[in-house]
């Protein structure tokens, strides 16, 4: 048969896509879940300190979610599209992968760190960065990139399976980690000028690019460096 080769290929990499997409959804409901117990969690240990403080989540469509305390907001989402990890991965070094390739296959779920305010002030230019990303294969075995300890306590791909505890695990350590990492103030040439467009309403200074700086030059520092 002259489709033998499509067939293969149909059965071997996208009914396992579609199967690892399907399983996919689950996790993110998880993640949403857990999201929601975690703040009511929050809400109920932190009311009688501080009620000026935002603590809330908030459901973006099917695949996303937000959750802001205080002057941070964490974005979840999960790509609807599934990867497969680039031979040149530290992963495939271990027998996990080289003796099932498919298990190289995974969904990935996003986890960005915005200012609140960038929302609140719909400062469209404003900047998030990647503070997590979670692979997730079909049999749920996980690993985590990321800042900090995200990227060191989460490497056992072959042993880790992504339950909700370590859903939680990973949030938490997602919080703490952007609630610590101070905004620096930009750079006087970043902010020299202005236009008569941002000027033209008083909130339209409020829409000035603003993002955390978590390891990241500014153009004059690069340039000043060659």
């Amino acid at each position: 048969m002259k489709d033998e080769k499509i067939i293969e290929l149909l059965k071997s990499k996208v009914s396992l896509k579609q199967e690892i997409f399907q399983s996919s959804k689950s996790v993110i409901n998880d993640f949403k879940e857990v999201l929601n117990d975690l703040i009511q969690n929050l809400r109920t240990d932190f009311a009688d300190y501080d009620k000026r403080v935002v603590i809330k989540a908030v459901e973006k469509g099917q695949y996303a979610a937000n959750l802001t305390v205080g002057s941070d907001t964490l974005v979840f989402f999960m790509h609807t599209n599934v990867f497969r990890l680039p031979d040149d991965h530290h992963q495939w070094q271990m027998s996990y992968l080289k003796e099932k390739e498919e298990n190289a296959y995974c969904s990935i779920i996003h986890i960005y760190n915005f200012l609140s305010d960038s929302f609140k002030y719909d400062r469209e230019n404003d900047l998030g960065y990647l503070v997590a990303r979670v692979f997730v294969n079909k049999e749920r075995h996980f690993f985590v990139e990321g800042q900090d300890r995200l990227g060191i306590d989460y490497r056992d791909f072959m042993h880790d399976i992504l339950t909700k505890e370590k859903i939680e695990e990973i949030m938490i350590k997602c919080i703490e980690y952007a609630i610590d990492f101070d905004l620096f103030s930009p750079p006087f040439q970043a902010v020299e000028t202005a236009s008569v467009y941002q000027l033209k309403e008083v909130n339209q200074i409020m829409k000035m690019k603003t993002g955390k700086r978590l390891g990241f030059k500014f153009q004059y520092e690069q340039d000043d460096i060659t």
